[in-house]
């Protein structure tokens, strides 16, 4: 595993005469931890979707750790070392949390998909299940079924799934929504503990998780970045306060 750095160059992404992502360029250094902000609409889910291969680029180049990837599928994307967890959540319901953990090591295994219960009698396979397990604080969990899994654990496994395969840099779409503030601590301190040595990318609409999790943040705004500092200078800007801050907490 080695963490990646991720460039944006004036990337676009139009759905017919509609603009959703306009002009975006950034650049995401390794072992950063870099939050993305913005209101309602304003395209953040839509350029995880370009940065992920799950939509095509309009216009622009993306590049993460200098290999071209717009427009890849996400399997190959992923094989770069970019992986992601989604908004909703993306778990198998009936099958158990070391379960899912296995579905999510396949894909960086030469086994595939087809012979999974083969697999899971596979040593290196079944020690990596167990040290994503510890990781998660979810070891007494490991045979339950995830779909009996309370919402944040769900989350915290689908957070688990993303790190599977020790992937250089992980994007997280928005991974303490619905959750209590209890809940909320204990995803920040496993958001911290996973992203140590990694990039992280993070969608992330509750400002106190934003502010104590990045080090840089790029406020988005109908499809464009209007301003990418650190904490301090985002709450600075009076074009963010404008635009959302402000909004958000009038």
């Amino acid at each position: 595993m080695k963490a990646g750095t991720l460039e944006l160059n004036d990337v676009h992404k139009s759905f017919g005469n509609v603009d959703i992502i306009r002009g975006v360029s950034l650049t995401v250094e390794a072992r950063e931890r870099h939050a993305v902000i913005g209101p309602n609409g304003a395209g953040k889910s839509t350029l995880f979707n370009l940065i992920s291969g799950r939509l095509s680029v309009t216009k622009g180049t993306i590049h993460y750790e200098g290999h071209a990837v717009q427009n890849r599928p996400p399997w190959e994307i992923r094989e770069f070392g970019l992986s992601r967890s989604f908004q909703i959540n993306s778990v198998f319901n009936s099958l158990s949390v070391a379960e899912n953990l296995t579905c999510a090591l396949l894909p960086s295994t030469s086994h595939g998909y087809g012979v999974f219960r083969w697999v899971q009698r596979d040593v290196s396979i079944s020690r990596e299940v167990e040290r994503i397990l510890r990781e998660l604080g979810m070891e007494e969990l490991a045979n339950v079924p995830a779909g009996l899994l309370p919402y944040a654990g769900q989350r915290f496994l689908e957070i688990g799934m993303t790190i599977a395969g020790n992937p250089g840099t992980i994007i997280l779409d928005e991974p303490t929504a619905g959750m209590s503030r209890t809940e909320t601590a204990k995803a920040i301190d496993l958001i911290k503990r996973i992203s140590q040595d990694r990039t992280l990318i993070v969608i992330e609409h509750d400002m106190d998780v934003v502010f104590g999790l990045a080090d840089r943040i790029t406020v988005l705004v109908y499809g464009e970045i209007i301003c990418t500092g650190t904490p301090a200078e985002v709450r600075a800007s009076k074009a963010v306060q404008e635009a959302y801050l402000g909004r958000a907490h009038s």
